[in-house]
């Protein structure tokens, strides 16, 4: 059902925004999703699939872009948990996509990058801090939970609570 981890329509849906500096003035998206699904397989165990996202996107009056994204998907009868924290910055970002199976006791990180190397990744987290404690993006931010474990502005990023 969630097997692309994301939406495309809701991100269709929202394309245009922030494509395009606003003409000196600034503005502020906050957002925040949730959706849960339960069905029954043969055997009559129930199934539950939930995917959460909360994203804030910031455009001030020259026209810089921020934008940091969380999702968290769970699906009880496979084991699988997936998480992702995003950052952007006028276009540059990084996420960070964690992935463990309940079941099989794998896991696995991917890291992807969008006009940035690996190599440049701890110029763009300085950039990216610096721009975010300066702008009105901090206060906007820290208004949202946090998705999972506590993972933002850590060096090591521990996206799944850990086994107990």
């Amino acid at each position: 059902m969630f097997n692309d981890f994301h939406f495309p329509s809701f991100n269709n849906e929202f394309k245009h925004f922030f494509q395009e500096p606003h003409n000196g003035s600034e503005g502020t998206c906050i957002s925040k999703s949730y959706v849960s699904s339960t069905k029954y397989n043969e055997k009559g165990e129930p199934e539950t699939e939930t995917y959460q996202t909360q994203s804030v996107k910031h455009t001030d009056k020259d026209g810089h872009k921020i934008h940091e994204k969380q999702e968290a998907y769970k699906n009880t009868l496979s084991g699988v948990e997936k998480v992702s924290h995003q950052k952007m910055l006028d276009g540059k970002g990084h996420k960070i996509i964690q992935e463990r199976n309940k079941k099989t006791g794998k896991k696995s990180q991917h890291d992807l990058f969008k006009k940035i190397k690996e190599s440049d990744l701890e110029q763009f987290n300085k950039e990216y801090n610096d721009y975010r404690e300066k702008s009105h993006f901090q206060k906007n931010y820290e208004s949202l939970k946090e998705l999972g474990n506590d993972f933002i502005g850590k060096k090591q990023h521990k996206a799944l609570p850990e086994e107990k």
